[in-house]
């Protein structure tokens, strides 16, 4: 047998016949494992081709058989190169189909623990794989093909490349659903970092009801982390630990802190959201009685975040009947009171409110731990979850029977149906107001053929900082702008581009105009009878006010964030507009100028 063969179907033929050996209980385990591993790592270094996916899939089977995981206990050099063979069918899968489901599910069925697979799924989970459409695109079309097109019953992406790349987390959340081994995570603000924390954050909270924690390291986090999404996991893990392991001096220590007015509205809202989820689970009157100690005051503060979410919570309280028995009569009519006053708001049901902030912390179920919970919370349509569906089409019912939770549902976000109103003299400010309704999973599924864009073309060519055009691609796309430009297109792979713009870059049309090109475009476009107006302060620049009137066909040019419109590209604008600025500073931040700029002729045009 030779590994450093480069004939598809005699290595085909081999690594069958060796799964053969391992099948009926024969052969030199050392050997094969060492003889497989070398094969791989050869068609590795050919690229892996595509059409020779069947041997990839098959090696994996063959390394990950039954028999050979039982023999890597107690042999360090086949665990070693079962590892290294891991991590690169971990590496290749983030561009390669088929790959990952096939690992995952070998291990998943394997059913037995093993030190040196540990690092393994945590890699494994941790594989950030293409987003771009083109990679979606796949499994789309398979699935219209299925539904529309064949004329018979067909899963032509499962008969292409197997089970969807959405398996392998299947797979994994199952794994993880029983592990009980906890670890230190590091935090970074990063948008790809952050994505890798929550991943973990997910792990943790799978195994959080078996284990301990570390209370002084998670409240630090809480205090330290930037990321909400975060937030989140680690709220649920000390409100859910707090709960079940009854640390009075945890609960205390947080009162107090909460009393003493030290701390940030953010963290006031952590704080006053984790002694509500723990208390609403078995509610007595001394615990309910300090935490309305605290929000009463909370929901009159002059501190919007503070105010705002303290007043949701008086809300949910007021709605929870096994709280509400509890109160004392004075503090039952100031609940009442705040309760009745809320309710003659005008746009109430426009806000979220109560529970619709809030979850069960002891629903564990596989869909919240797996997104479906920050699906919920957040307006974000980058979020990875698993659906019900999903988790049943990849997990046997052996599979399912054996997960230490229930796979659940995914809930789109609950608006609180409060039906009236509530006093701004008493808020001071309306509740938060979340824009937009929730997405599915896959927008390329439904397109976004309803939006109507302006005229508008916003020139930000000569902007180079990858998180100012991030925020102005937003800021566009939100506004309805129909065109913006960019000095390199690449700018928009940028993590910091990406954190910034979200998937705003998906939607807003962008095009290329190199720095040195912008004359010649904004010529082209006064051909075409756009009027050029740059944003910059001259001796001419006219005051951007009520009065100023936008054309339809209007090109804004933004300039350098430093040194502005150079000379020779004011010389071609038929104006420019300056925003009056009253304070010492006698500037502003490039998105913030433009995001008023853009809307000013927005509340004209669209």
């Amino acid at each position: 047998m030779n590994s450093n063969s480069t004939d598809y179907k005699s290595n085909l033929s081999m690594v069958q016949t060796i799964k053969g050996y391992l099948d009926s209980g024969v052969g030199r385990i050392d050997q094969i494992v060492e003889l497989l591993t070398s094969l791989w790592f050869n068609l590795e270094a050919g690229r892996l081709q595509l059409n020779q996916k069947n041997l990839h899939v098959l090696l994996i089977q063959t390394l990950f058989h039954k028999n050979v995981l039982d023999y890597s206990k107690e042999n360090e050099e086949v665990s070693e190169l079962l590892v290294k063979f891991s991590e690169s069918v971990i590496a290749n899968g983030i561009t390669r189909r088929s790959l990952l489901p096939e690992l995952t599910k070998c291990i998943l069925n394997y059913e037995q623990e093993l030190d040196w697979l540990v690092p393994v799924l945590i890699d494994a989970f941790l594989v950030y794989q293409l987003r771009n459409n083109s990679f979606r695109l796949e499994s789309i079309i398979s699935r219209i093909y299925d539904e529309q097109i064949s004329l018979t019953k067909s899963d032509i992406y499962a008969d292409t490349y197997g089970d969807e790349e959405i398996s392998a987390r299947v797979n994994l959340m199952a794994i993880f659903n029983s592990i009980k081994k906890l670890f230190n995570i590091v935090n970074n603000v990063d948008s790809i970092e952050t994505w890798n924390r929550i991943q973990l954050w997910t792990i943790v909270l799978s195994i959080v009801d078996k284990v301990s924690i570390d209370y002084k390291l998670i409240l630090n986090m809480i205090e330290t982390d930037k990321s909400p999404m975060i937030r989140v996991y680690l709220e649920w893990i000390l409100s859910y630990k707090l709960l079940t392991d009854k640390n009075e001096q945890i609960v205390n220590q947080m009162f107090d802190t909460l009393a003493s007015n030290t701390i940030t509205p953010t963290i006031v809202i952590s704080y006053e959201k984790i002694l509500y989820l723990m208390i609403k689970q078995a509610p007595t009157v001394e615990q309910v009685t300090k935490l309305l100690n605290i929000i009463i005051p909370g929901s009159t503060s002059n501190k919007a975040l503070t105010r705002h979410f303290s007043l949701s919570l008086i809300m949910s309280i007021h709605s929870n009947d096994k709280i509400m028995s509890i109160l004392s009569q004075d503090m039952l009519h100031v609940v009442d009171s705040i309760y009745s006053n809320t309710m003659k708001s005008d746009s109430i049901n426009d806000h979220k409110t109560g529970d619709a902030l809030l979850w069960d912390i002891t629903e564990f179920t596989l869909c919240n731990l797996s997104g479906g919970l920050i699906y919920r919370l957040y307006n974000r349509d980058d979020v990875d979850y698993i659906l019900p569906s999903q988790y049943q089409r990849y997990l046997s019912e052996e599979h399912v029977k054996k997960l230490n939770h229930p796979i659940g549902d995914v809930i789109q976000e609950k608006q609180a149906q409060v039906g009236k109103k509530v006093s701004k003299a008493l808020t001071g400010n309306p509740l938060q107001t979340k824009s937009g309704a929730w997405t599915t999973i896959m927008d390329i599924d439904e397109g976004r053929q309803d939006i109507v864009r302006s005229d508008l073309i916003v020139v930000s060519s000569l902007v180079d900082k990858p998180p100012n055009l991030g925020g102005i691609c937003r800021l566009c796309d939100v506004l309805g702008a129909g065109t913006l430009t960019l000095n390199d297109m690449t700018v928009t792979q940028h993590p910091q581009f990406k954190n910034v713009a979200v998937t705003a870059d998906h939607w807003m049309p962008m095009i290329e105009v190199k720095m040195e090109e912008i004359k010649d475009y904004l010529i082209a476009k006064k051909k075409e009878g756009y009027t050029l107006i740059g944003l910059e302060q001259t001796t001419e620049s006219v005051e951007l006010n009520n009065k100023l009137e936008f054309p339809k066909k209007s090109l804004i040019l933004l300039g350098k964030e430093r040194e502005g419109i150079p000379g020779d590209l004011l010389s071609e604008l038929d104006f420019c507009v300056e925003i009056k600025q009253v304070g010492v500073i006698r500037s502003m931040n490039i998105q913030t100028a433009t995001a008023i700029i853009v809307h000013a002729y927005s509340s004209q045009h669209c």
